[in-house]
Parts: C-alpha cells; structure tokens; sequence
C-alpha cells in the first residue's frame, strides 16, 4: 500500500508534515531568517537545532541540551557523517535533505 505525506509550508519554510490519515507527522519552528530552523516537534519530543555559520545543522539537541544527533558536510554540503537516529529534514545550509 503506497503511503503519502503532505507537506504544508508558510511560503518559504515547511511547518508541518501530515500522513494521508491527517496525523501530524512532525512540526517544525523557524526564526526570522530563510534556513533557519529552531525546533522540530516530532513523536512528542522536541528537539532543537544547532548550526553553523552557513545555518547548516550540526546537531540536534533536546530539551536538557543533551546532543541526540550530529551532522559534518564536505565543502559541498555532501554528508561526510552523522550519529543518532532522530529523524531530520533538515541538513547542509539549513535546507531539506533530498535524497534524489
């Protein structure tokens, strides 16, 4: 059975993402400039991001500041490596990881 995810955005940024059921798949909070996401709210748990000079994330942390997970990039945003299993759209520069 084929599964789908709507994604709802506020023009520039995803805010939600929404099974074909209408669950809430996971919610996400931007500051006030393009590629910056602050918090992900996803299975109950928030976690917040850490970036970089270039609003890539480096890490994920939780709501004791403990580190969940981390992310490091070549010089073209390429993922070099990672630790954790939280899932995360997004990566290199502050943007959504796509895959293809």
């Amino acid at each position: 059975m084929a599964h789908s995810t709507n994604y709802l955005y506020d023009g520039e940024n995803l805010l939600e993402e929404v099974d074909q059921n209408g669950n809430t798949l996971g919610r996400y909070t931007h500051g006030p400039w393009l590629d910056q996401p602050l918090a992900m709210l996803r299975s109950g748990v928030t976690n917040y991001y850490q970036q970089d000079g270039l609003y890539s994330v480096t890490s994920l942390t939780d709501p004791t500041a403990a580190v969940v997970s981390t992310n490091t990039y070549d010089s073209f945003g390429n993922l070099t490596g990672s630790t954790g299993t939280v899932v995360n759209p997004y990566r290199f520069a502050g943007r959504e990881l796509d895959s293809e």
